[in-house]
């Protein structure tokens, strides 16, 4: 419906003649980027239902032998979608499918679910998946100029790496510390 309403929008703007050709070539490029953000929002939303129907089934079911096509796409990463998010859209995206794959898990302690990833290589894709977002975006980002850098940020960007490196090997640990007693019940 947004994604309607904003051509509709445009068109308008340009019917009118309200842009000149520079301004034009510019608010059509920034359109293109809209509609995009638009759709890959829509599709996000769409796979976060189908999560969410999944994980309803697991647990009213008692577990279902088989799934779709399209659920069990929307229960991986799909990293042209996050590249098509905003960033704030793409960590939701990657933490709903993190959160689907460890309460599908959860619910079917006693027998796993076939068709679902398993947790850990679920936390593994997604949090590359979100690491490499992250890169792109401040990739896009301008450079400062190299006279206004501090001369400790080498350092910084160095702690920064080894927490962000420590905070990923602590949640591995807790999820195959989780498996663990999650397999400890069978």
């Amino acid at each position: 419906h947004e994604l309607v309403v904003r051509r509709r929008l445009d068109a308008e703007r340009l019917a009118e003649g309200e842009e000149d050709a520079g301004d034009e070539a510019a608010g059509r490029a920034a359109s293109a980027a809209l509609d995009r953000e638009l759709a890959a929002y829509s599709i996000a939303h769409t796979r976060g239902q189908l999560r969410r129907r999944a994980m309803l089934l697991t647990q009213v079911a008692g577990g279902v032998d088989a799934c779709d096509k399209a659920t069990s796409e929307a229960l991986a990463v799909n990293e042209g979608l996050l590249a098509r998010l905003r960033v704030d859209d793409a960590a939701e995206e990657v933490a709903s499918i993190m959160n689907a794959a460890w309460a599908i898990s959860a619910v079917g302690r006693t027998r796993r679910q076939r068709w679902a990833p398993l947790p850990l290589d679920t936390l593994r894709s997604s949090l590359r998946a979100l690491v490499g977002r992250l890169r792109a975006e401040l990739a896009a980002c301008p450079e400062r100029d190299p006279a206004d850098k501090d001369a400790g940020s080498g350092s910084m960007a160095r702690a920064l790496a080894a927490e962000e490196g420590s905070a990923a090997r602590k949640a591995e640990q807790r999820a195959r510390a989780l498996r663990d007693e999650l397999l400890g019940f069978l």
